[in-house]
């Protein structure tokens, strides 16, 4: 075999050798597996793409070959090894402009390589890269043939997410997707990955285990996705039936019901990230927008029914915030009480960033926290200092009376 490969690079011509095909199969057991590895291999290394159907389906066969010697004893250094020869394979074929075709591999690819997350990862990325290739395609006019594609591709990763096993892949890639099918004006289909990825948020494990087998905490990787998940939402319009706040409101729903760990702030941060959001909303020049899709601004007309639930909701998330810092204040130990005093702080940071929001009872909210910072950390901290003087700065800036309110009572 290795003869054969190393004498040949054209992959078209070795395969319609009359007798290679019947030698592949004479090979057996681990020897098969690695006669197909070293193939599939030394294909992979090979300069340029490919398009050719019998090269393909060969090379497919072979990978094809290589996934079902996975057994529930294989190592994971194993499967790492091939599902970088099979995400390798796919990266190498080229369907040109027959999008079509390249979906119909996917939904075979995903039959075939069943057992390996990180293959049906790429496959779900590369059918979003196929809804984006047809948007360039029409120059971003769908028809209704284009439309259907489109909605195919989204379904082909809707349906695929669900079966791979990494949490967080599924998160981001439920994400990814939603904001592919806005983009498509596919709003049904944004709605229900959107769904799909809040429900998911509340089977996250608190710990998960590495490869080396040591248990990991997942807190800081789950905060980081919300904060993610939340800048995606400021431009997602809100449901018909269930109005603006839909997904913000099955989002503030799970942060509370999700199981933290005792002295975790995370709710804090995460409730904090939410108010901006809600502010920039508020904006009447939104942060960006979604090409021929309305936003909750447009939809609801920047009337003051609208802006009022906005501020409705930020005054519900300052009571929420107030009885976690109640809850943590139990907790007294120097590293529970830095964690506090920083969660206060960013609260303030935040506040004074957006500036939109100001009512009374919310500067006396935002002067409260950064009076409970400083008795947590004291009052000669740096940090203390530097919100100081950002509140000055800012305030100066942008000739706000409130803000110039806010710096007085701080200092």
């Amino acid at each position: 075999m290795n003869a054969i490969l190393s004498s040949n690079a054209n992959f078209l011509q070795i395969f319609s050798m009359k007798n290679f095909l019947p030698f592949l199969d004479l090979f057996r057991g681990e020897t098969q597996t690695e006669v197909n590895k070293a193939l599939l291999n030394t294909f992979n290394k090979s300069s340029g793409t490919v398009s050719d159907n019998i090269v393909i389906n060969t090379i497919f066969g072979v990978a094809k070959t290589v996934h079902d010697s996975i057994n529930a004893l294989s190592f994971d250094d194993e499967k790492r090894e091939i599902s970088n020869l099979i995400c390798n394979f796919i990266h190498k074929l080229d369907f040109g402009r027959d999008l079509e075709k390249q979906l119909n591999f996917f939904v075979e690819a995903r039959r075939a390589f069943v057992n390996l997350d990180t293959v049906k990862v790429e496959l779900v990325k590369g059918a979003c890269q196929l809804a984006i290739r047809t948007q360039i395609f029409v120059d971003g006019k769908l028809n209704k043939q284009t439309s259907a594609f489109v909605r195919a591709s989204i379904a082909f990763c809707y349906i695929t997410i669900p079966s791979i096993e990494l949490y967080f892949e599924r998160l981001y890639l439920f994400t990814l997707a939603g904001q592919i099918a806005i983009l498509n004006q596919s709003l049904s289909q944004a709605d229900s990955l959107f769904k799909s990825a809040i429900q998911l948020i509340r089977d996250i494990p608190p710990h998960i285990e590495e490869r080396d087998g040591k248990q990991v905490a997942t807190a800081n990787e789950l905060v980081n996705f919300l904060k993610y998940f939340l800048s995606i939402l400021v431009a997602v319009p809100g449901h018909p039936d269930h109005g603006p706040f839909y997904f913000l409101q099955g989002f503030k729903t799970v942060v509370k019901e999700y199981t933290w760990e005792a002295k975790s702030t995370a709710v804090i941060t995460i409730y904090t990230c939410t108010i901006q959001t809600l502010c920039a909303i508020y904006q009447k020049k939104q942060p960006y927008e979604w090409d021929k899709v309305e936003s909750n601004f447009l939809l609801y007309g920047n009337t003051e029914s609208y802006l009022k639930s906005i501020v409705n909701f930020i005054n519900g998330l300052v009571g929420d915030i107030n009885e976690e810092f109640q809850r943590l204040s139990v907790y007294e130990d120097s590293l529970s009480k830095g964690a506090q005093a920083l969660v206060a702080l960013e609260l303030v940071n935040v506040a004074i960033a957006t500036g939109n929001i100001q009512t009374p009872n919310f500067i006396n909210f935002i002067v409260d926290n950064f009076r409970r910072a400083k008795k947590l950390i004291g009052p000669s901290t740096e940090k203390l200092q530097l919100t100081i003087d950002y509140a000055q700065s800012v305030a100066s800036r942008e000739q706000n009376n409130n803000l110039q309110m806010l710096y007085t009572k701080l200092v």
